[in-house]
């Protein structure tokens, strides 16, 4: 993950070439890393190249998937209508998440 944090200070700092050297190395690398790649393309302004890590985290099974509902990094792709189908895929959407149920038995 130290990567990918690097990748974002490197945007930061105007070095975007190397940024996006970091976040090429880390796809090919790491494929299980996908919603990280995915925050980094976001913080970068690249909403296709983020959607791109984030179907991809479907096809590998990131377990960071997820979260894809409560990482603050990909604020920017609410907005986008791949944003919604793709909660729907992972089964987050608001209607699937509103019909969950959750029971808790306290011990007496």
């Amino acid at each position: 993950m130290r990567q990918s944090g690097l990748a974002l200070a490197y945007h930061g700092l105007g070095r975007t070439a190397e940024s996006l050297d970091i976040l090429r190395e880390l796809g090919e690398e790491h494929p299980d890393w996908a919603l990280n790649i995915a925050d980094a393309h976001t913080y970068r302004g690249d909403v296709d190249a983020a959607f791109a890590a984030l179907e991809r985290g479907l096809r590998e099974r990131d377990p960071g998937m997820k979260l894809l509902r409560v990482e603050s990094l990909l604020k920017p792709l609410h907005s986008d209508p791949r944003w919604g189908a793709l909660l729907e895929t992972v089964g987050l959407s608001d209607e699937q998440v509103a019909e969950l149920s959750l029971e808790v038995k306290l011990p007496r």
